[in-house]
C-alpha cells in the first residue's frame, strides 16, 4: 500500500487502488512495473535516491483521464435514459393496443353471444 494508494482485499490477494481512479484495481504485478496504470502515477515509486523530494516517475494525467471518464459516464447516463424513455413508451403503446383489443374482444363475443341466442 505505498504511493498513497488504499488497498483493499480481493477474493485471493490483496489489490492496488489509484487514489484518483478508485474504480481502478491492481494486482501487486502491476505496482512498480515500469507501467503507468494509475493517471497520477500512484502505482509507480521513484527510484530510491537521496533526494526525498524524487517525483514519480509518470506524469500526471488525471486531468485529461478523469475528464474523458467523466464524458464516458454521462453518454452511458444519456443512452439509459433514452433506453428508459423509449421502453416507457413502448409499454405505454402495448398497454393501449391491449386495450382496445380487449375492448372489441368483448364487442365480438357480445355480438356472437347475441347472435347465438337468437338462433336458438
Amino acid at each position: 500500500n505505498e504511493g498513497g494508494g488504499a488497498s483493499a482485499p480481493s477474493s485471493n490477494s490483496v489489490v492496488f487502488v489509484c487514489p484518483q481512479q478508485p474504480s481502478l484495481h491492481l494486482p501487486p504485478s502491476r505496482i512498480n512495473d515500469g507501467i503507468c496504470d494509475c493517471c497520477d502515477g500512484a502505482d509507480e515509486q521513484p527510484p530510491k535516491s537521496s533526494d526525498e523530494s524524487a517525483s514519480s516517475p509518470c506524469p500526471d494525467v488525471c486531468d485529461t483521464v478523469l475528464a474523458a471518464e467523466r464524458e464516458a459516464q454521462k453518454k452511458l447516463q444519456l443512452d439509459y435514459t433514452l433506453g428508459s424513455q423509449g421502453r416507457q413508451s413502448s409499454i405505454r403503446q402495448f398497454q393501449t393496443w391491449k386495450e382496445e383489443l380487449q375492448h372489441k374482444i368483448q364487442m365480438v363475443s357480445g355480438r356472437d353471444i347475441v347472435h347465438l341466442e337468437q338462433r336458438l
